[in-house]
């Protein structure tokens, strides 16, 4: 198997914090939706024509609260490791000494621009946002990841 380059390797660890934010996204619409389903307001069904004996009266939020209960709880635990990972990697791109490298690492990667958008917020020209792009992430893998 073939080695990667020390900034193909920080690029493929600072790209995780975009599949944290959708991670999170995702986790905080399955509870809004749950929640929405659990908050419906709503009586059981009962038919004049039939005795319904053993029919449940229960309203759909108590069958749906312990898997709203669990799902928190889940939900919860994974968000707050994929935060505290996030919260590592921005302290991390917040750590380096040279502020151009910084903001470069810090747009890219945690507002996802690009860099003819990168260049011209600083007034560079995107070839050299480019290089210092590649600078930076070889300076991250020195400072952070190199073994």
């Amino acid at each position: 198997m073939m080695e990667m380059k020390p900034r193909e390797e920080a690029d493929r660890y600072l790209s995780q914090i975009r599949y944290f934010d959708e991670v999170i996204t995702s986790l905080q619409e399955e509870m809004e939706e749950l929640y929405e389903r659990m908050a419906g307001i709503s009586s059981p069904a009962l038919k004049s024509d039939a005795v319904q004996s053993s029919a449940s009266l229960d309203s759909p939020q108590e069958k749906l609260m312990p898997k709203y209960v669990k799902t928190l709880e889940a939900y919860r635990q994974k968000s707050n490791r994929y935060l505290k990972l996030r919260r590592r990697m921005v302290e991390q791109i917040a750590e380096i000494s040279d502020w151009r490298y910084t903001r470069i690492l810090y747009l890219t990667y945690i507002k996802g621009r690009h860099a003819p958008e990168i260049a011209d917020e600083m007034n560079y020209n995107a070839d050299y946002i480019r290089v210092l792009r590649s600078e930076a992430l070889e300076n991250f893998w020195e400072k952070y990841l190199k073994k």
